[in-house]
């Protein structure tokens, strides 16, 4: 069914389940970072340094995964970013948003010239039903509104 009007959607809920694969592709890219450290010309000091710096972004990037557990996109178009800690954070969704095949990168701002926030839905973190009227209404907003 057609959406004729943002405003005349239903409100979209997407709950968030853990992602295996943005799990295994985080793993991935750290284990690779830290072999293309190991082979570097560096100092044993420097690689030390490097293979710091490598283990924390891996250890924060373990402490943000599945900051956000459920999605809300209501009627007049502001969304509700609910966390894994319980608090509602109400967004709008930013014009860098994009859909690929794998899910989607959804970019908010959480207030006006507030700061951004990043959200993957990979496709097996969701369910299909959701993801596609997610994908849906992203791509009738984007018609709609170019450039925003």
């Amino acid at each position: 069914m057609p959406i004729s009007h943002e405003r005349y959607a239903a409100p979209l809920s997407i709950e968030l389940r853990p992602s295996r694969a943005l799990a295994a592709a985080g793993i991935a890219l750290h284990l690779l970072a830290l072999v293309a450290a190991a082979h570097t010309a560096l100092p044993a000091s420097l690689r030390i340094a490097l293979y710091a710096l490598v283990l924390g972004t891996a250890w924060y990037s373990a402490s943000w995964w599945r900051l956000y557990v459920r999605l809300e996109w209501l009627a007049d178009g502001r969304w509700r970013l609910h966390t894994r800690h319980g608090r509602v954070l109400e967004a709008g969704l930013d014009g860098n948003s994009i859909v690929v095949p794998a899910g989607a990168w959804l970019v908010f701002r959480r207030s006006p010239g507030g700061e951004h926030c990043l959200v993957v839905v990979a496709r097996d973190a969701c369910d299909a039903q959701a993801l596609r009227r997610l994908r849906v209404r992203l791509a009738c907003r984007r018609a709609r509104h170019p450039g925003r």
